[in-house]
């Protein structure tokens, strides 16, 4: 099946997770046979768009973002034209499933018009999932009562509805629908396959390990030690 995956992927992305959550979805889709494209999906009220952006972007984009650019140009092969909340619908016209994860994709305050999120543009005859999709907080408290009843209807019309916390399931149940929870997709590889993938060169880490520490508070750094 042609497959298109939505999720925050756009040119100015410089999250290590959202790259490489992209990345393995991607990929595995393909392990599985199919036809995944990421869907180029622009938000059309960027701020990065007014004139403070026009001076500071180019820097930024020399020294930060080529990286991230010349990884989506080797590995993630199939990218849609961009599009917006206005012209989205049209990519019916080829994909004949939409998958809606991971990363915080159901985070009211990350995304202006959620509904887009929720794949309000997919046609009937078209299937729509989402794959450990995160709400980003622990409650549904971001909505107001319109967006939450727009949101109750369009995710009643999911194929199959799975997310990344536990706490997603306990959202998904106050939004009328049952849900499962799944892994993130990075972990739909083994460490084997990145080895081999990216011919990586492992060394002993029997003495050590690392951590990516997002909240740094005094009880997260009790835990870890």
């Amino acid at each position: 099946m042609k497959i298109g995956i939505l999720t925050h992927h756009y040119p100015e992305n410089k999250n290590y997770g959202a790259i490489l959550q992209l990345f393995a979805h991607y990929n595995f889709l393909l392990k599985l046979n199919h036809d995944p494209y990421v869907i180029n999906f622009q938000f059309t009220n960027d701020y990065r768009k007014g004139i403070k952006g026009l001076i500071i972007n180019p820097i930024i984009f020399l020294f930060g973002n080529l990286p991230f650019i010349l990884f989506r140009k080797k590995y993630i092969k199939n990218i849609t034209p961009k599009v917006n909340d206005k012209n989205i619908g049209d990519l019916n016209a080829f994909i004949d499933t939409f998958i809606v994860g991971s990363d915080q994709v159901w985070r009211i305050a990350y995304v202006p018009n959620i509904k887009t999120f929720f794949l309000d543009f997919v046609k009937k005859d078209k299937k729509k999932i989402s794959y450990a999709a995160s709400f980003g907080i622990d409650t549904w408290c971001e909505a107001d009562n319109q967006t939450t009843t727009e949101v109750k209807e369009l995710i009643k019309d999911f194929n199959a509805i799975s997310v990344r916390e536990k706490s997603g399931i306990e959202i998904c149940n106050l939004l009328g629908v049952k849900s499962v929870q799944v892994l993130d997709p990075v972990f739909l590889f083994s460490k084997a396959e990145y080895v081999n993938f990216f011919n990586l060169k492992v060394t002993s880490s029997k003495n050590y390990f690392s951590y990516l520490l997002l909240d740094s508070n005094y009880e997260n750094e009790v835990f870890i030690k």
